[in-house]
């Protein structure tokens, strides 16, 4: 009898103290947007990971709050989140209308710079560009280059065959965050100005992402402590 007991205090505590499968499979999801931002080279690709990212973390937070909103002991502390989402916490409150733009929104509410490829410092190709380009009676930094043919294919110089092989180099394709627009609301959500202590002046998703993914842990282990048997 006394095993059984405490198996059943066991399970329920072990109910309290597991965050929810779904926290932690849109958890994952966010982790693996994360890791398709910094590894993108398109800016099609930075903008589907970034779109990606702020639906996950939604619904990661979402859960979250849902969860301990379930339990009496984490019911305040539920609220306290769901309003720091919705408009205490400049992060999260951007994070949220940031991703409410990706999905309703009639434009995407960042700036884009395509990947280029520039063929011996004068001739630049964006992705989305394919060819065969043809230099005759050329010179490149004072010596004559003569005929040249390059292969061009998503904006990338893959082939050179010619009397001359220019160099090329590739400016990585990069997406920057704006502030939130929205013309229904009559509201415009600034960037947040810092992430913790560090100023965010770069405006890129990637670093943002980063810090939202640690916020969102460090709220899995405070909930994880405030459910702790005798707190």
């Amino acid at each position: 009898m006394l095993i059984m007991l405490y198996a059943l205090y066991c399970l329920r505590n072990m109910r309290v103290l597991m965050p929810h499968p779904e926290i932690v499979r849109h958890k994952e999801k966010a982790e693996e947007a994360l890791a398709s931002l910094r590894s993108a080279t398109t800016s099609g690709e930075l903008r589907d990971a970034w779109e990606d990212f702020l639906g996950a973390f939604a619904r990661t937070l979402g859960r979250l709050i849902k969860f301990a909103m379930e339990t009496e002991r984490t019911r305040a502390w539920a609220h306290r989140l769901k309003n720091a989402s919705q408009k205490d916490n400049d992060v999260l409150v951007y994070l949220r209308e940031a991703r409410n733009s990706a999905e309703h929104g009639l434009e995407p509410q960042f700036a884009t710079k395509p990947r280029t490829s520039t063929l011996g410092g004068f001739l630049d190709f964006e992705e989305g560009s394919s060819g065969n380009v043809h230099i005759e009676s050329c010179s490149f930094e004072g010596v004559a280059v003569g005929l040249l043919k390059a292969e061009v294919e998503d904006g990338l110089v893959k082939e050179q065959i010619g009397d001359t092989v220019l160099p090329v180099g590739v400016s990585a394709a990069e997406i920057t965050l704006q502030p939130i627009i929205n013309e229904e609301k009559r509201l415009t959500v600034p960037l947040p100005q810092k992430l913790d202590d560090i100023d965010f002046t770069s405006q890129s998703p990637e670093e943002l992402a980063s810090h939202a993914l640690a916020v969102i842990a460090s709220l899995i282990d405070e909930y994880d402590r405030l459910t702790e048997p005798g707190t």
